[in-house]
Order: C-alpha cells, then structure tokens, then sequence
C-alpha cells in the first residue's frame, strides 16, 4: 500500500485555489467550464503545451464538440488565452494561460472588499448562433481527417465571435475549399475575406457569387471549341497523281 502512495505521489498534484472555488458561481462558471480550468491547471504547472481537441476529449471522455462550445464558452468570458512559449530547443509551441480567469478573480474580491456585497453570476442561455458555432469543429475535423490545433480553434473562434461571420457562412466556405482540395485555414479566410468585400452575407449569397466567378470559364471554353469547329481544314488526296 505504501509503494503504491509513493508511486501517486511521484505523479504530482494539481493545486485548485480556495479563492476560485468559493467564487465559482459568482465568475458564472459550469461545471463543465470548472472541470476544464481544473485540467488546465495541471497542464500549466508541468509546463506541458496546449493539447488537441481529440486528447482532451478522450481524457475527459467528452464528444469534441461539447469540448469546443465549452472552451469557446471560456474564451467568449475572457478566462482563457492562448500564447505561444518557446520550448528548450526555441520552437514556439501553444500554451493556454488563465491568467485572464485570475485577473477577473482579482478584480472581482476587490470589488467584494470595497461594496462588501456579493455579486451575481453572469451566466446567459447560449444561443443558436454559439450552438451551430459549436458543431463547426466536428464539420472542419471530419474535411481535413484530423483534429484542429489550439491555433485553428482560435482562428475559428475569431471568425464567429470578432468578425461577426455566420457559422453556415463559414460552413460554405469550408465546401468551398474542400472542392478545390485545399484544406488549409488561410485559404478559407481569404474566401470570407472576398465576400465580405463584395458584401456577401448570406449562404445563397455565396453560392450565387461562386457561380459567377466559375461561368466565365465555362463561356470561355464553349467559345474556344465553337472557333475551333469553324476552321476549315484542307483535304490533302495523297494517292491523286499530277
């Protein structure tokens, strides 16, 4: 029994603040978003980097998109940040930080102190642009056959939530590239970049302007064949003597 105790404690702990967990309701947090912070603080004291989507789902035996609408959930409160940290070797690597969640549990026992009155939890019912938001992580994985990195998520997170553009916008977007094969981020932002341009707001919309863009090309062949087919070619008898 004793190696055993010895063996758990060579694993290490993962210290949760006294001050956090009697403010929990008051930052509005759900279990969820509690259990979340708690692995990130583990995470942060083995200085370990960010992990991806698929490997937290399965430590915490959560499907990826509840995983996604609960750390987009943090993000949209501004308890969770992510940064980039040099390793030994100097490669950057994603590290999320909570030092948003604490400076907010600084602010908010400072407020306590000088009102001595409790705040309320600022809990809001999600809406039906945060749930098709929350769906899109399991639309992006299941196009590019893999799990998307902290950075994808942040890229993702930024489109909805700062950009202001419509989860199904994004999702055309996203079949817009899957048909040229190019599964790449980058590209896709400058696909909703183009329609925001051209004031594209709506997913007919998108789909009206990608048909557009491709009919020249159609008209440009059909008349390619159409010349073609109007050039006289001689006819050379080789057998005819002179």
């Amino acid at each position: 029994m004793a190696g055993s105790v010895y063996d758990w404690m060579k694993t290490g702990y993962t210290m949760v603040p006294n001050l956090l967990i009697d403010h929990f309701g008051q930052l509005g947090l759900n279990s969820n978003e509690f259990l979340f912070i708690t692995y990130l603080l583990k995470q942060i004291n083995q200085s370990q980097s960010a992990d991806t989507i698929i490997n937290l789902s399965n430590q915490f035996a959560w499907e990826s998109d509840l995983l996604y609408e609960t750390l987009n959930s943090l993000l949209d409160k501004n308890y969770l940040n992510i940064e980039l940290v040099p390793d030994e070797e100097g490669k950057q690597t994603d590290h999320y930080t909570l030092r948003p969640l604490f400076d907010k549990l600084d602010e908010l026992i400072a407020e306590q102190k000088t009102k001595h009155t409790p705040s309320r939890p600022t809990i809001q019912p999600k809406s039906d642009q945060q749930i098709k938001a929350g769906q899109l992580i399991q639309l992006f994985e299941e196009e590019f056959g893999r799990s998307l990195s902290s950075v994808e998520l942040e890229m993702l997170h930024q489109w909805i939530q700062k950009e202001g553009y419509q989860p199904d916008l994004v999702h055309q977007a996203l079949k817009e590239a899957a048909i040229r094969q190019v599964f790449n981020l980058k590209y896709i932002d400058r696909i909703l970049l183009n329609w925001q341009k051209q004031n594209i707001q709506t997913v007919d919309e998108a789909r009206v302007a990608s048909q557009q863009h491709s009919q020249p090309n159609f008209q440009s062949e059909r008349m390619t064949q159409t010349q073609t087919s109007k050039i006289k070619i001689p006819i050379l008898e080789w057998n005819k003597k002179d």
